[in-house]
């Protein structure tokens, strides 16, 4: 055998020997940091993975030993360290379990954005029903707490202008519904119709967090309460009235208490409408709606503006066709408290959208029912041009900006140009809301496809 040969035949067995000993060295590290894992010794795990990374190669191996890294750095608390692991885990393959430990992580961390986009990633990647609606849950919740506190910022940052005559025109129907509440600061300062208190009330981010967890769930009860003298009131209607009684028979409600006396006076055939109990404040305008119902005059109740009355008063305008003053009781509706009324202003809607569909008034709302009804027939680039043009011409219109946000969805990039855009046109707090919300669908949407593949 020639020199040559003999030292290609070393070189070989050197390598062999060398990759026999980088295997036991590997295997052993492996099998100490096991141990120590195995015993929830994390600490000396940690070291001995760490070594055992420096060597490994193939990719279950790096799986294997990213997952087992992150979960010991989470056993000892160090969060970041473990999101460090769980990202490289991730990226190399999405798995649900990895990606609940990282979205864990990112709550220990109180890190909401990256956690609510993980939320909505993980909706995408189960196969359990309860587990993904629990999931949506969660992230309902976070997204709105975190675009109320992107409003708060903006607001303070931007002196958002508010148009305070905006603010009685809404207020100002409500304000004899609640005045029994004024002992309730919110309460106390829109009975006073200070409406700029009212305003700087609402958007300070501490009394924000008050008025959710108090003042809204004060009045929480008042309104399962309405519902449930509406069912009352359906009931009796269909001729069932043990039941309608039955339903609000223990009710604290004061309503609740006028309509019962009137359901059991029905029940004993009385001729009057009510007998017997203390007189209620603000009970005429009940004993109005009732003396409608039996009379069918539309007198009783004309000076009115009650959800229970809304759709009575409807029908008389449409009758009548005159649509501006049913506008006008749209505008002041409380959309969370009466169903059936929600159904018959839309078949409303309806019919006066087909009317402004030929229409050729030239009016941003306008423009943009128009582009509504061309996404219903499911044309959405008639939908784009119109609103396209319509921004064109109406420059600080916010909705417009909003729904071709929303139509353009396939170009994350354009959309969120538009929300951003739109920001800067936003009227009311709801407005700066919805589209701080629309902003964080975009980085949802975004986070999904970086896992698509």
């Amino acid at each position: 055998m020639g020199k040559k040969s003999t030292f290609i035949l070393l070189g070989i067995t050197a390598a062999i020997i060398s990759y026999c000993i980088y295997k036991k060295k590997q295997k052993s590290f492996k099998s100490i940091a096991d141990k120590y894992y195995n015993n929830k010794d994390y600490s000396n795990a940690i070291y001995y993975y760490l070594l055992y990374l420096n060597h490994a190669q193939d990719r279950n191996s790096l799986l294997d030993i990213y997952n087992k890294l992150s979960y010991c750095y989470i056993k000892l608390k160090q969060y970041n360290q473990s999101l460090n692991y769980l990202n490289l885990s991730l990226n190399l393959n999405l798995n649900p379990t990895t990606l609940k430990w990282r979205f864990e992580c990112y709550k220990k961390l109180d890190m909401k954005n990256e956690l609510c986009k993980d939320l909505f990633l993980y909706s995408r990647i189960i196969n359990d029903q309860e587990e993904i609606n629990k999931i949506k849950d969660q992230a309902d919740i976070l997204i709105k707490e975190i675009s109320t506190e992107k409003c708060s910022s903006y607001l303070l940052e931007n002196e958002l202008f508010v148009d305070f005559e905006e603010y009685e025109y809404i207020f100002e129907p409500f304000i004899s519904l609640v005045e029994e509440y004024k002992d309730n600061e919110i309460i106390h300062i829109l009975v006073k119709k200070d409406y700029k208190e009212l305003h700087n009330f609402l958007f300070n981010k501490n009394n924000i967090e008050n008025i959710n967890k108090d003042d809204i769930n004060e009045l929480k009860n008042e309104c399962d309460e309405i519902k449930n003298l509406f069912k009352s009131m359906i009931l009796f209607y269909k001729g069932f009235i043990e039941e309608s009684i039955s339903l609000i028979q223990n009710s604290s409600f004061k309503y609740s208490k006028i309509i019962r006396r009137f359901f059991l006076n029905s029940q004993k055939n009385e001729k009057t409408l009510f007998c017997g109990g203390d007189n209620v404040e603000g009970d005429n305008c009940t004993i109005d709606y009732f003396m409608y119902k039996i009379t069918k005059d539309i007198k009783y109740i004309i000076k009115y503006k009650y959800n229970f009355i809304y759709p009575q008063l409807i029908l008389h305008y449409l009758n009548l066709e005159e649509y501006n003053k049913i506008e006008e009781i749209i505008n002041t509706v409380d959309y969370s408290s009466y169903i059936p009324l929600i159904i018959l202003i839309g078949e409303y809607k309806i019919k006066r959208y087909q009317t402004l569909i030929k229409t050729t008034i030239e009016n941003p709302r306008i423009d943009l029912i128009k582009a509504l009804f061309y996404i219903e027939i499911n044309k959405k680039d008639v939908s784009i041009n119109i609103l396209k043009n319509s921004i064109q011409t109406y420059p600080t219109f916010f909705k417009s900006y909003l729904y071709l946000g929303n139509l353009l969805m396939e170009d994350l990039d354009e959309c969120e140009n538009m929300f951003k855009k739109g920001l800067q046109y936003c009227n009311t707090y709801n407005e700066l809301l919805v589209c701080n919300q629309a902003l964080m669908f975009v980085e949802i949407e975004r986070h999904i496809k970086l896992y698509d593949k």
